[in-house]
């Protein structure tokens, strides 16, 4: 029977690397981490937190969330636009 590797707390390990004074080589030594990990790990982080940009098209219809009627802005409209982030 084979024993499981405990899992690993990446949060935790990124928070701890960002402030530690010593070398990669060392903290992952301590951490029973690869540098080869740590540096994975960070690239997802990073690359999970990057900005994603969605361009809206006001000329086409949308549908009213609240009516579910299609409606068109005008160019110069002054309607308000709500955008939600999130869930």
């Amino acid at each position: 029977m084979t024993s499981k590797a405990p899992a690993v707390d990446w949060k935790d390990i990124l928070e701890r690397f960002s402030s530690y004074d010593g070398t990669i080589k060392d903290f992952c030594k301590e951490n029973n981490i690869t540098h080869h990990q740590l540096y994975y790990r960070r690239m997802a982080i990073n690359k999970k937190n990057e900005p994603v940009f969605h361009s809206i098209n006001l000329k086409e219809k949308f549908t009213n969330t609240v009516t579910d009627d299609k409606e068109t802005i005008p160019s110069n409209s002054t309607s308000n636009i709500k955008i939600e982030i999130g869930k």
